[in-house]
């Protein structure tokens, strides 16, 4: 009897362990994991793919890792209809608003280029990412937003945007 309850006490002490911890830490966080939390509010900007703007931003510190686990955007004002393309949003990596001409070196998230839908909600909450979005330190997360007519400009009109996830240090 005592060899099994040792069996399974060493067994318990493994699942436990630090280096099993997480195997997937886009799933679960590792336990030296810090979560993050990036958002912005922006009066609705003016018309057209010229006027792309930031909403928020994060960047993943030196020598971490990271995830992106949760997003959201809505707008609250006038002249939007779902689905219109008439506010579109867009999430990417390490792609600064202006390349002066300069092809960037970054890319637009799968699936979330060209997002003409609220996803989530101020009252309910964010908008689950399926699997999570690896990103390396140094990388740039970007929230970014183009209006279009109907869509009303300035104050009172807003966008809102959040990226929500975890980072944790790389092994070395």
């Amino acid at each position: 009897m005592t060899a099994l309850l040792e069996q399974q006490e060493s067994a318990a002490a493994l699942r436990r362990s630090p280096k099993d911890a997480a195997p997937y830490p886009w799933v679960d966080p590792p336990p030296n994991a810090v979560s993050f939390c990036s958002r912005g509010s922006i009066a609705a900007p003016a018309f057209g793919s010229a006027n792309q703007a930031v909403v928020t931003s994060f960047t993943c510190p030196r020598n971490f890792r990271g995830v992106l686990k949760y997003i959201l955007n809505v707008y609250t004002g006038s002249g939007f209809d779902e689905g219109s393309g008439s506010i579109t949003w867009v999430i990417d990596v390490n792609v600064p608003l202006s390349t002066g001409g300069v092809t960037p070196i970054g890319y637009g998230l799968n699936d979330y280029q060209s997002i003409v839908t609220t996803l989530g909600s101020l009252i309910n909450g964010p908008w689950p990412v399926p699997g999570g979005v690896i990103f390396q330190d140094g990388d740039v997360l970007r929230y970014k937003v183009t209006t279009a007519a109907p869509v009303a400009v300035g104050a009172p009109n807003f966008v809102h945007c959040m990226l929500l996830g975890w980072i944790w240090p790389i092994s070395v």
